[in-house]
């Protein structure tokens, strides 16, 4: 992973921030979106940017997104923490 990539993906999260901050949910689902494409190897980064675009879904009342991402997270956390490759706070 380059460090440009994973700045860039931070200033997404960041921008994804402030717009679900001022209620711009579509603006916020963009950005993290954006920030997941990028497919950094910053796992807990990644993890937040689909927490927070889970979080987007739950304020606009679609709840089914929400747990489908909350799902995919686990997995993807509970597998890379079986084959030893999570670490934990």
């Amino acid at each position: 992973m380059s460090l440009l990539t994973l700045a860039i993906a931070e200033d997404y999260n960041q921008e994804g921030d402030a717009r679900l901050n001022k209620d711009e949910f579509a603006d916020a689902l963009d950005f993290y979106t954006k920030g997941i494409e990028l497919k950094c190897n910053d796992d807990q980064l990644n993890a937040t940017m689909y927490t927070n675009r889970a979080r987007v879904h739950f304020c606009v009342g679609k709840p089914e997104k929400h747990a489908s991402y909350s799902y995919l997270l686990y997995l993807s956390v509970s597998t890379r923490a079986v084959i030893g490759q999570f670490s934990g706070p």
